[in-house]
This record gives structure tokens, sequence and C-alpha cells, in this order.
């Protein structure tokens, strides 16, 4: 702004120390670089975000227009408010998950949260208990596809 006002005042024949275009070429570099900056920030972030949304991840089939009653392959950018996503170890999730159940007989998942806070430690995530606890009593064996046959979502 500094460069902008004291731009203005070289305009004032009166006041003016210098020509208004020694005033506005830096101010004009200045802004033309940081400019180009966000852009290639921006052109970086959206390769990344496609990268991202073209990977997969399963999703339980019977949402899906064909009602299979199993996790089926899906791109992350299908994804939709309320379908249940099967996570497996170490697996990235580049959305907002709930916890519903875990393979874990406590219900307790470990988060990492390393790429959006920088912070290494895991976070822990507690399934609510009364479906952590149906999912047990249901199926012991720690199959979810079993516990979920015939369930239909709504949202």
């Amino acid at each position: 702004m500094f460069y902008f006002f004291n731009g203005l005042l070289q305009f004032v024949p009166s006041i003016q120390t210098s020509s208004p275009l020694s005033t506005y070429l830096p101010l004009l570099a200045v802004v033309l670089t940081g400019m180009v900056k966000e852009a290639i920030i921006d052109y970086k972030r959206y390769r990344s975000d496609r990268e991202t949304n073209n990977k997969t991840c399963l999703v339980w089939g019977s949402r899906l227009p064909l009602y299979i009653d199993a996790f089926v392959p899906q791109k992350w950018a299908d994804l939709k408010v309320g379908d249940l996503v099967k996570l497996r170890d170490k697996e990235s999730v580049p959305a907002d998950i709930v916890v519903i159940a875990t393979s874990e007989p406590s219900g307790v998942a470990y988060c990492s949260t390393a790429t959006l806070d920088g912070e290494r430690t895991l976070k822990l995530k507690q399934a609510m208990d009364e479906i952590q606890e149906e999912y047990e009593r249901m199926n012991g064996s720690g199959d979810i596809e079993e516990c979920l046959r015939g369930v239909k979502i709504e949202c």
C-alpha cells in the first residue's frame, strides 16, 4: 500500500520527487511475482487433488444402483454423504470419516493427521459403543461384510 499511495503522490506536480513510473514499476514487479507464485501453488494443488480424487476406496454397494451387498471399488471423487467406506491399515483418507466399527474388540482406531497439522502422534478414534457391540455380537469373525448384508443406508 505504501508504494501505491507514494505513486499517487508522484502525480501531484508540486510534491513530485520522481517519476510515477519509477514508483509503480517495483510495485508492479512485486505484485506480478506474487501472482505467478500463487498460480504455481494453485496448479500443484489442482494436480494433487485430481490424483487423490482418482484413487479408489471400498464402498458398501447397497447405495449403488446395482444394490450389491458387498464392498466395491469406487473413486474418492464419487463418494457421497452416508457411504460406508472400508478402510485398511495405513490407508490414506482424503475425506471426513466417522468411525462406525473397527476390527479391534475395543472399537479403537488410530489415525495420523501429520499431513493436516504436522503432528506425528497418533490420534485415538473410538467407534460408537452401541454399533461396535452390535458388530461384535452379530459377527465375531471381524468381517464387516457379513454384518452389513441386507442393510439399507438412508440419509
